[in-house]
């Protein structure tokens, strides 16, 4: 299979796999901080809000070691039949992996002191209609994904540059 193809399988079983242990942690987490389940509002923070966010972190680790192991074995494949040392792959992909990490690390950040912001100025956490509520809960993970685009495309750019 082509390393593409690996990513793609490694992207979806890091993706289940972070949002199971996102859960998994954050059960834990509640149980050991006691902290209250009145409504199951907190549960269905933790899997609403909170798991997507590890969900997107471990596909993107999923993915990264997947297409890192098939480029390695493809290499050593290579290796062998040609009897001499192909180019290691260059170090892009891991400077493209923590650049949208870490962007998208930090865009959450911002996206959830938007929130409280917007809650802040609002006045209020009661909300009229489903559409408001469903908006502004999103701004998070809007931002995380903005912060994730901004990294990968500083990476990028710096490399389109210097080519």
């Amino acid at each position: 299979m082509k390393p593409w193809g690996w990513g793609i399988a490694g992207g979806l079983v890091g993706l289940v796999a972070g949002f199971a242990a996102t859960i998994a942690i954050g059960l834990v987490a509640f149980e050991v901080f006691k902290v209250s389940q009145r409504e199951g509002a907190a549960a269905m923070g933790l899997v609403f809000m909170i798991g997507p966010v590890g969900a997107v972190i471990g596909a993107i680790i999923g993915a990264t070691f997947a297409v890192w192991f098939a480029r390695r074995s493809t290499r050593a494949i290579a290796d062998k039949v040609t009897g001499e040392r192909t180019n290691p792959a260059s170090s892009r992909s891991l400077r493209l992996v923590v650049a949208v990490v870490a962007g998208g690390g930090v865009g959450y950040w911002i996206g959830l002191a938007l929130l409280h912001l917007a809650l802040a100025i609002r006045g209020s956490r009661s909300f009229d209609n489903y559409a408001a509520a469903l908006a502004l809960s999103h701004i998070s993970t809007i931002v995380m994904l903005a912060g994730a685009a901004l990294g990968a495309w500083i990476v990028l750019r710096r490399r389109a540059s210097q080519a």
